[in-house]
């Protein structure tokens, strides 16, 4: 079983390396916040899934402190990384649907993890697991019915490929629930529920990252300019074809703002005449009609 258990392990190690490398490129190409986001989960995945590694060949090669050590870095770093998927899993989600948090977003949903990582901490420290359980189960619950009602609102907004994730991401989330609640009854479990999640949510990402540079290297073969003539339908000022560009890489209306050297209040207008020109509801659909960004 042992053996098994370190097999998995080391396909989650190398499958979540390759995400990593495929998120960092995307970082590079797109330079959107959200891939920034994203490669600091993965690399926080790569280093929990290593050290869970390190844990299990302790478990096999070695006896006493240093398996006590490892399994208890290893479950704190565990904590910290699932508390990043309760935060992860509404930003992935809002970014799909081409909608930057607000700040009272951030403020839920990063004291929701911090909360999460403390729960986890503690029950690290008194060694007992129901201390975590008490706190983390309600607010993982919480978080992904939020996930679940975002995506069920705005599927229809969501091109194929976004589409297809989001259902993919929610569905390998849903089924740790069940895995973990067997754990607690069948402890042999509780070895596979989380290398088995991260290589789940690895795969399932570096298909979309691989697929998104499917589509980049097609649009390299075309122009992908946003010039006056191309927009000229929709009335689309000069500098509102600068918001556009700027959209279209993923940035925020904050990030935008300092970009261009304008005010917050500035592009929010811009945003919203530009939405009430070209007759759509969201950043996606927008993108989507211009043939542009990252989402299309």
């Amino acid at each position: 079983m042992d053996g098994l258990v370190l097999i998995i392990y080391c396909i989650s190690v190398a499958v979540a390396a390759m995400t990593l490398s495929l998120a960092s490129a995307n970082t590079v190409f797109h330079r959107s916040a959200w891939c920034r986001v994203y490669v600091v989960f993965q690399s926080c995945i790569l280093a929990t899934i290593f050290l869970g590694f390190l844990n299990k060949t302790n478990h096999a090669a070695f006896e006493g402190r240093a398996v006590t050590v490892f399994h208890f870095i290893f479950r704190i770093s565990e904590h910290a990384t699932m508390g990043f998927v309760t935060v992860l899993l509404p930003y992935f989600m809002k970014w799909l649907l081409g909608r930057p948090w607000g700040a009272r977003e951030r403020v839920i949903f990063y004291t929701t993890g911090i909360v999460y990582f403390g729960a986890g901490l503690a029950a690290v420290v008194a060694r007992n697991n129901k201390i975590a359980q008490m706190v983390q189960t309600p607010l993982f619950i919480a978080v992904l019915a939020h996930t679940l009602v975002t995506l069920k609102r705005g599927l229809s907004s969501m091109d194929e490929r976004g589409r297809g994730t989001s259902v993919a991401v929610i569905v390998s989330t849903l089924t740790l629930m069940p895995l973990a609640v067997f754990a607690l009854f069948f402890p042999v479990l509780d070895n596979f529920a989380f290398p088995v999640y991260i290589l789940a949510i690895s795969i399932i990402m570096m298909v979309y990252f691989y697929s998104r540079f499917s589509l980049d290297s097609t649009r390299l073969h075309k122009k992908n300019t946003i010039d006056g003539a191309s927009l000229d339908k929709f009335r689309i000022t000069g500098r509102e074809q600068d918001v556009i560009r700027e959209l279209s890489a993923g940035l925020t209306n904050k990030e935008i703002a300092a970009k261009l050297g304008i005010s917050v209040n500035t592009v929010n207008n811009h945003v919203a005449n530009i939405f009430e020109k070209t007759g759509v509801r969201s950043r996606v659909e927008l993108l989507r009609i211009l043939n542009i960004g990252p989402w299309d």
